[in-house]
């Protein structure tokens, strides 16, 4: 594509159009009166996705999929951890117990065990 930026770009617009495809032919009415009711953070996806998928790109060439993929999952629970135990987001609030941060640890010692090495 020529960059990242290009790429993540390109990525978006085809799921628009994919999305406001099946939008468009979906059963159910657009509920337009809830987009006025949706908290703030609701509207972050969006942003957050970008990033995701920039970070994806860019990062996949230099560390691999093997790598890319445990740093993203390993990303995603630590965050999924934070969320539970605060109940953030309209999450339930489920406490860190250390069942769970040894689960989390190992997820972390399996990613730096995934990193490339130099000989």
């Amino acid at each position: 594509m020529g960059s990242p930026l290009q790429a993540a770009f390109i990525s978006f617009v085809v799921g628009a159009v994919a999305l406001g495809v099946i939008v468009l032919f979906a059963p159910s009415r657009f509920p337009k009166d809830i987009l006025v009711q949706t908290p703030w953070w609701a509207w972050s996806g969006g942003l957050l996705g970008v990033f995701y998928i920039s970070t994806a790109i860019v990062l996949s060439p230099r560390v691999g999929a093997l790598v890319l993929t445990s740093l993203l999952v390993t990303g995603q629970l630590l965050t999924a951890l934070i969320l539970d135990h605060f109940g953030l987001l309209a999450f339930p609030k489920v406490p860190i117990t250390s069942l769970r941060v040894i689960g989390v640890a190992f997820l972390i010692v399996g990613v730096l065990l995934a990193l490339p090495r130099q000989n």
